[in-house]
């Protein structure tokens, strides 16, 4: 194959900058790239994946890389791409109507991507190793112009064969659990792209965008994030919690909708926002004198649990007007 889904190497903006923010704050240090220079991203690394369907219609996306297991638990195509049994590469989907994700990470001792050994705690566990069936899966990235700023594979190459062992989970709060002694996957080349620079932006907080009409955000115990550009509204969710000592999970949701679910006052005195599911309720932003204040019912569904968006635990909120805003 000689092109790639072009999501693969230029996701939506914020989604992908959610997306890594959520896996850099649970994978730590094991992800951050080794700098030659100031903002110089790493190169490719070598990772162990498989695919595990799931009860209540969720699928697990089982991933090792760089010392540490990744599993993302979804309904959806998950927003770091994913590589099934046969090597075959799912980019994220930029264009998610609606998306929500769980991704639980913990270190795993053994640096090679075919042997996973993890003990999850009050989840579950993983024993298991590759067993490559001699087959392999290539696949040629037609890199874009404009992401000369990324690290990334130009031609990915992966060995196919089965993880034999044993891999049981449970999710937190019962929605989802799986089992298994022999799972299809692979081991090779990472398609995961590093666009890590230097920057000034808040940890958790999305970057300014040069098409952003305005911006809505909320942080503390979990983080809310509101865009509006000419083309509609985008609106995401994430928290973090430790279920172990060594086991933690990110939890992101995402979804889209036409610009009526985000009215702000052109001055900045004013915002209120009812997205779609999986978000619920909608919430309304006031600033007088200086003094934010953010109240309403809104709330998110991340898989197995539902997260109040208003109330206790999180700091003001706070409005950014671009020079494209009309009010």
């Amino acid at each position: 194959m000689r092109l790639l889904d072009r999501q693969l190497l230029r996701v939506g903006a914020t989604f992908h900058l959610v997306a890594v923010t959520i896996l850099a704050v649970a994978l730590g240090a094991a992800t951050r790239a080794p700098q030659a220079g100031a903002g110089a991203p790493a190169g490719p690394g070598r990772s162990g994946n498989f695919t595990l369907p799931a009860a209540n219609g969720y699928t697990l996306y089982f991933v090792k890389e760089r010392g540490v297991l990744a599993i993302t638990a979804s309904r959806t195509q998950p927003l770091r791409p994913t590589i099934d049994a046969n090597g075959g590469i799912g980019a994220p989907r930029a264009d998610h109507p609606s998306s929500s994700e769980s991704i639980y990470t913990t270190p795993e001792a053994d640096g090679r991507p075919g042997v996973i050994n993890a003990d999850l705690g009050p989840i579950g566990s993983v024993a298991l190793v590759f067993h490559p069936s001699g087959r392999k899966k290539v696949t040629t990235v037609d890199l874009e112009p404009g992401s000369e700023d990324c690290a990334g594979p130009t031609k990915i190459v992966r060995r196919l064969g089965t993880f034999e062992g044993s891999v049981v989970f449970h999710a937190e709060n019962g929605y989802t659990s799986a089992a298994a002694t022999s799972v299809p996957g692979s081991v090779g080349t990472s398609p995961l792209r590093n666009c890590a620079k230097a920057s000034n932006d808040q940890p958790g907080e999305p970057a300014e965008a040069t098409d952003t009409e305005a911006l809505l955000s909320v942080s503390g115990a979990v983080g809310f994030y509101a865009s509006r550009t000419a083309h509609g509204s985008t609106f995401h969710a994430l928290s973090s919690e430790q279920l172990a000592p060594n086991v933690s999970v990110g939890r992101i949701a995402a979804s889209s909708a036409p610009n009526a679910s985000f009215w702000f006052a052109g001055d900045g005195s004013g915002a209120r926002v009812r997205p779609p599911a999986p978000f619920s309720g909608s919430a309304t932003y006031r600033s007088s004198a200086g003094s934010p204040s953010w109240s309403g019912d809104l709330s998110v569904d991340f898989p197995g649990i539902t997260q109040p968006l208003t109330g206790e635990g999180l700091l003001p909120a706070r409005l950014k007007i671009y020079p494209l805003g009309r009010g």
